[in-house]
C-alpha cells in the first residue's frame, strides 16, 4: 500500500507556532506610530489592551489640546468635558466634585486644585480621569472660602476676599510650591505658600508701595519661580522668596480700568523663548504685554497694545471658538470660570456635539449654553494614582 499523500491545502492553511503573530508582540516603532494617531479616549483604550502596550504608551507621553470641564448643575456631581480636538462633550459622574461642597481654584499640568467644606475643610489635588488625589495641609488663613460655596453665584464684596491660588510645578515635583494671594484691605496683602514636603503653609505680609494701595485679585501665576498676581484695575504685582529674603516688585501701568471688575488677563508664548502676560480691558481698549521675568531684578518690559492691534487678542471678533485655541495662549493660565461651552442641537451614537466655546466676560451666555456652575480648562492626562502620594513625606 502507498504512503498516504498529505494534504496541502490543509497543511496550507492550518498555523502554527512559528508563524502565529500577537497582537502583544508589535514591535515598539508601529505601536509609536499607531499611539500618536489616537485621540485622547481612544489612548485610554489602547493602554488598556495588555502590558506591551500599556508600557509603549507610558514610554510615548502624548500631549493633547486642552479639554474644557464645566458643570451646568449646582448640587450634582456630573461635570462636561468638550474636546475641541474631536468636537465631542462627554459627561462624567465625579463624586469627588460635588459642587455643592467643593470648589475649583485651578487647573495645571493635568491637575485640578480642589477646595472642600465636607466632611471638614480641605484642600487638595485632583486628577478627574485617573481619580489621582494629593492632599495638601490645611491653614485657617483660609477658612474663608467656606462663604465662598454659599456666595458663588453672586457679585459680593466677600468674593475680593477670597485667596487666589497659582502654582509653579506639577504636585508630584519636589520643586511645586503652592501659593495663594489674599487681598486684605488697601494698605496690604498676604502672600502664602507650602512647598512640597512642608506639613504647614508659610505667610508673609506684603505692604504696599508708597502711592500704591492695593486692590482686589483677579488672577495669578507663576513663571521662573516668580509669582505674579493681577488686580481689579489691572495693576500686576510680582514676588519671589530668595535666600537674602523677600523681593516684591510693582509693575505700574499708564492707565487704568475705570470698570475694574472687567479686567482679564493670560500667559502666552511670545516667541525668542519669552513667556508674556496679557492684561486685556475687553470693554475699554488698554491692552498690555508683559514680558515675565526670569529674575526678579531684571528690568521690566512692557509692550503697550493699541485697541485695533491684533497681537494676542482672545476672542474679540468672534462669539466663540470651535476648533483650538491660538497655538501661542496657555489656555489654562486663565482664571476658573473664564469660559463656557455651547453644544449644538445635532447629536450622534457619541451624543452632543461641541459646538464652541466663549469667554465669558465678553457677553452673557447663550440659552444653550445654561452654565451654573465652574468652568476650567484641563490637560487630558492620565496620572498614575501611584503617583498620588502623601504632600508630606
Amino acid at each position: 500500500m502507498g504512503k498516504r499523500r498529505k494534504n496541502t491545502t490543509e497543511s496550507s492553511t492550518t498555523p502554527t507556532v512559528e508563524n502565529q503573530r500577537c497582537w502583544s508582540s508589535l514591535p515598539v516603532d508601529p505601536l509609536t506610530m499607531i499611539i500618536r494617531c489616537l485621540c485622547f479616549l481612544d489612548h485610554f483604550s489602547f493602554r488598556a489592551v495588555c502590558k506591551q502596550w500599556r508600557l509603549a504608551s507610558k514610554n510615548c507621553p502624548v500631549q493633547y489640546p486642552l479639554w474644557l470641564m464645566i458643570s451646568r448643575n449646582s448640587t450634582a456631581t456630573k461635570w462636561e468635558f468638550g474636546d475641541p480636538s474631536t468636537r465631542r462633550i462627554y459627561t462624567v459622574d465625579v463624586p469627588e466634585l460635588c459642587r455643592s461642597s467643593t470648589r475649583l481654584l485651578l487647573s495645571k499640568h493635568g491637575w485640578l486644585l480642589v477646595f472642600s467644606s465636607e466632611p471638614s475643610p480641605s484642600l487638595f489635588f485632583f486628577n478627574p480621569f485617573s481619580r489621582a488625589r494629593i492632599d495638601l495641609p490645611w491653614s485657617t488663613d483660609f477658612s474663608g472660602m467656606t462663604h465662598m460655596l454659599k456666595f458663588r453665584y453672586r457679585r459680593t464684596m466677600i468674593n475680593d476676599y477670597m485667596p487666589v491660588f497659582a502654582l509653579s510645578a506639577p504636585p508630584t515635583s519636589p520643586h511645586c510650591i503652592v501659593y495663594a494671594a489674599t487681598y486684605i484691605y488697601e494698605e496690604n496683602l498676604e502672600i502664602s505658600f507650602c512647598r512640597r514636603g512642608d506639613s504647614t503653609w508659610t505667610t508673609r505680609r506684603v505692604d504696599k508701595t508708597p502711592g500704591i494701595k492695593f486692590a482686589p485679585i483677579k488672577n495669578a501665576m507663576v513663571h521662573a519661580g516668580i509669582f505674579y498676581w493681577v488686580e481689579k484695575e489691572g495693576r500686576v504685582r510680582a514676588y519671589r522668596e530668595t535666600d537674602k529674603g523677600d523681593k516684591y516688585r510693582c509693575f505700574r501701568r499708564a492707565k487704568l480700568a475705570l470698570r475694574d471688575d472687567k479686567v482679564y488677563s493670560y500667559m502666552v508664548d511670545s516667541g525668542d523663548g519669552k513667556v508674556s502676560m496679557c492684561v486685556d480691558f475687553p470693554l475699554m481698549g488698554p491692552r498690555q504685554a508683559i514680558t515675565l521675568l526670569e529674575d526678579i531684578d531684571d528690568p521690566i518690559e512692557i509692550e503697550n497694545l493699541e485697541s485695533y492691534d491684533d497681537k494676542y487678542r482672545v476672542n474679540r471678533k468672534r462669539d466663540g471658538y470651535a476648533t483650538l485655541g491660538p497655538s501661542w495662549l496657555r489656555l489654562d493660565s486663565f482664571p476658573v470660570g473664564s469660559w463656557c461651552l455651547s453644544s449644538s442641537d445635532s447629536e450622534d451614537d457619541h451624543g452632543p456635539k461641541f459646538c464652541n466655546w466663549h469667554l465669558l466676560k465678553m457677553k452673557r451666555c447663550r440659552s444653550s449654553c445654561g452654565l451654573s456652575g465652574d468652568s476650567v480648562w484641563i490637560e487630558p492626562k492620565w496620572i498614575e494614582p501611584s503617583l498620588a502620594i502623601a504632600w508630606c513625606t
